[in-house]
């Protein structure tokens, strides 16, 4: 398997600590999924769709709340 080295700043580093910790992963597990997110945002770029997060209603309805910009 192929290694890389990051430099990460201070906040980012303990910003991934808590993220790690509170979901029972490595520090490398994390940084994996985080780069599975942005192949998968890369991929949808293409298709030019947009990557966002909804809210469902009691109804079943679903409201866009937010949209990623610049991935």
């Amino acid at each position: 398997m192929p290694r890389f080295t990051v430099d990460l700043s201070d906040e980012l580093d303990k910003r991934l600590k808590e993220i790690a910790q509170a979901n029972g992963m490595t520090k490398a597990e994390a940084m994996r999924r985080a780069f599975t997110l942005l192949s998968i945002a890369d991929a949808e770029k293409k298709r030019n769709r947009h990557i966002g997060f909804f809210t469902v209603k009691d109804n079943g309805d679903k409201e866009i709340t937010s949209e990623i910009v610049g991935l």
